[in-house]
């Protein structure tokens, strides 16, 4: 099984190696954040539009997010600003504020946290589980880490990022690598 996104908010499915593809999402929500938890659960999501499936892309349920007016989610090539463990996701956003959806993306809060201020624009986020993470922040270019499932956060001083301010996290491994094509490597 594959699947491929294509222009608005396109998703396809191929059950037979790509020889024939149907559409199984079009709508508003498709196309920018995904998340493929299993085969059967996704959760899609564009700016303050929510997409889910409990079926492999059959049938979906939508909503829409609280965002702020001047608020977004932060999307480059790579930049990871959605992070799932579980049946968790999380994602990070412009003002700061980071979303929490448990059970597939069927709940959704907005996590209050102590370093939560206007000027903390998150640009990748990570989690190992349920409880260690970490978020990059543009602000200064610094990581904080979690230990409590985000409600408090550390931020991590010697960060080595110097003026490219292109950096991710790796879900997995919790690591967090410099975006200079591999020229320096911070493990937490």
């Amino acid at each position: 099984t594959g699947f491929a996104v294509g222009a608005n908010g396109t998703i396809l499915k191929t059950t037979d190696g790509g020889r024939s593809w149907q559409t199984v999402l079009q709508h508003q929500a498709g196309g920018v954040l995904l998340c493929f938890f299993d085969e059967n659960h996704i959760y899609c999501q564009n700016h303050n539009s929510l997409a889910l499936s409990a079926n492999g892309g059959l049938t979906w349920q939508f909503d829409t997010l609280q965002l702020g007016q001047d608020e977004y989610i932060h999307v480059t090539s790579g930049n990871n600003n959605v992070a799932f463990a579980g049946d968790t996701v999380w994602v990070g956003t412009s003002t700061g504020r980071i979303l929490r959806c448990t059970e597939y993306g069927k709940n959704c809060t907005f996590l209050e946290h102590n370093l939560l201020s206007d000027s903390l624009k998150i640009s990748s986020i990570a989690f190992r589980d349920h409880q260690n993470g970490l978020f990059s922040f543009y602000s200064g270019k610094k990581i904080a880490s979690t230990s409590d499932g985000g409600k408090t956060w550390e931020v991590l001083e010697g960060a080595p990022f110097g003026s490219n301010e292109d950096f991710f996290t790796a879900p997995i491994l919790l690591e967090c690598t410099k975006g200079d094509h591999g020229r320096g490597i911070w493990a937490v």
